[in-house]
């Protein structure tokens, strides 16, 4: 790659090798070319083997994301199961503070709980202000309870403590709310006596 900036027809930037795959290639170039040694790969090879090592990153960011964002999940369905359990709204109740709305207009937001360093997608319930609703400004922490949570179908829905009810969990049926089942969907085994 050139560098218009500082006039060089060729230009890499990297760290330690052993951080990264390609900071590793690097190295490997740059110390064969110091030693006056045959440089250990071509353009065309080092480029098939960034691009597989950006694949690996790419596929390794994504399962732990998704991994993350289960456990969050988790762990807000286990207390909301926990506070329904004991009939104690403050089990479940916890500081969120709204980071970004995903729309101009509405109440669906990214929300930031520092209690447990985790941030998921939400609706906040609307507080009332002057006949309508009015949503909490972004970057006020406000204290709400988490009312149900599925981390099979990723959605947790919040209330203030003063509406909580109990209401269970998501079983992906919004139309009955009251009849939802207290663990989430187990995945249905396939074997070959079940199978068309």
């Amino acid at each position: 790659i050139n560098h218009a900036s500082l006039g060089l027809p060729g230009y890499v930037q990297f760290t330690s090798p052993i951080r990264r795959y390609s900071d590793l290639l690097a190295h490997y170039q740059i110390k064969a070319f110091l030693r006056d040694e045959e440089i250990p790969f071509t353009d065309k090879n080092i480029s098939l083997r960034l691009g597989e090592s950006d694949d690996s990153v790419r596929d390794r960011n994504k399962a732990g994301r998704e991994s993350d964002t289960y456990w969050v999940h988790e762990f807000f369905r286990r207390r909301a199961a926990e506070a329904v359990a004991n009939g104690d709204v403050t089990i479940a109740t916890f500081n969120l503070t709204p980071l970004l709305y995903l729309r101009d207009t509405g109440t669906i937001a990214v929300v930031c709980c520092e209690e447990v360093g985790a941030e998921f997608v939400t609706r906040i319930p609307e507080m009332s202000g002057d006949g309508k609703g009015v949503r909490p400004p972004i970057g006020e922490s406000i204290e709400l309870t988490i009312e149900r949570a599925c981390p099979i179908d990723k959605k947790i829905d919040v209330v203030f403590p003063s509406e909580w009810k109990v209401v269970g969990e998501y079983d992906g049926d919004d139309s009955d709310k009251e009849n939802v089942s207290p663990e989430p969907p187990k995945p249905e085994l396939v074997t070959s006596d079940n199978e068309k």
